[in-house]
C-alpha cells in the first residue's frame, strides 16, 4: 500500500513500504521488472497495451460515429447470446464496444463530469480534427492549451461519452485565435 503518490521516478533497489523495485528503463516511461514484497520476488510481464472494452445502447450506431467521424476502420464483429462486440483501431489506439441491456444504467453519464469516464486520444493535428468535427458532435470543451504543456478539446460520442483530444505542443499551444474557441466554459451534460 504506498502512503501518497510517488513524484519521482523510482530507481533500481527503491523500495516504497516493504517493495523492492527493480527497474529496466524504457524511454520516454519505466517498467517495472520484478517486485521484491516480504522477500519473495514476483517477476512482471510487461503490459503491452489496453484496449477499453465499453458497454453501449447500440453497437451499430457507435460504430459508425467513429468509422464516419472519427476514421475508425472496424476490424471485427462478434457476437454470442445477446452479446455483440465491435472492435475499432485507428493507428495505434483500439476500443471494443460492447452491447448491454438497454435499461441498465450507463455508468459514465455522472452528472458531474470530473466523475465520468473519459477517453483520452492522442493525435497530431489537433486544430484540424477540432475544426474538421467541431460543428458535427457535442462539444464539451473547446479547444484550449492545458496546464500541461498540451492543447485538447472535449467532445460526446453518440452514447454521451466523454472523448479527450489531445496534443503535446510544449511552449507553442494554439492561441485563442487559432483554437477559435468560445468562452472555453465546461458543459458538463
Amino acid at each position: 500500500m504506498f502512503n501518497g503518490l510517488v513524484a519521482r521516478r523510482p530507481t533500481a533497489g527503491s523500495r516504497l513500504d516493504g517493495v523492492a523495485l527493480t527497474i529496466s528503463p524504457i524511454e520516454p516511461t519505466w517498467i517495472v521488472k520484478t517486485l521484491e514484497i516480504d522477500g519473495a520476488t514476483v517477476h512482471q510481464i510487461p503490459m503491452l497495451k489496453l484496449i477499453p472494452n465499453i458497454p453501449v445502447a447500440d453497437v451499430e450506431r457507435s460504430v459508425e460515429f467513429y468509422r464516419q467521424l472519427l476514421g475508425f476502420d472496424l476490424l471485427a464483429v462478434r457476437g454470442r447470446g445477446d452479446v455483440t462486440r465491435a472492435h475499432l483501431k485507428r493507428g495505434d489506439v483500439e476500443i471494443i464496444f460492447r452491447s448491454l441491456d438497454v435499461y441498465a444504467p450507463l455508468p459514465y453519464l455522472d452528472p458531474a463530469l470530473e466523475n465520468q469516464l473519459m477517453l483520452h486520444i492522442q493525435v497530431n493535428d489537433i486544430v484540424d480534427l477540432y475544426h474538421r468535427i467541431k460543428d458535427e458532435v457535442r462539444v464539451v470543451r473547446s479547444l484550449e492549451p492545458t496546464l500541461f504543456g498540451s492543447a485538447e478539446f472535449m467532445i460526446r460520442d453518440v452514447d454521451g461519452r466523454v472523448l479527450v483530444f489531445s496534443q503535446a505542443t510544449g511552449s507553442t499551444a494554439p492561441s485563442a485565435t487559432e483554437a477559435g474557441r468560445g468562452s472555453g466554459t465546461i458543459d458538463a451534460g
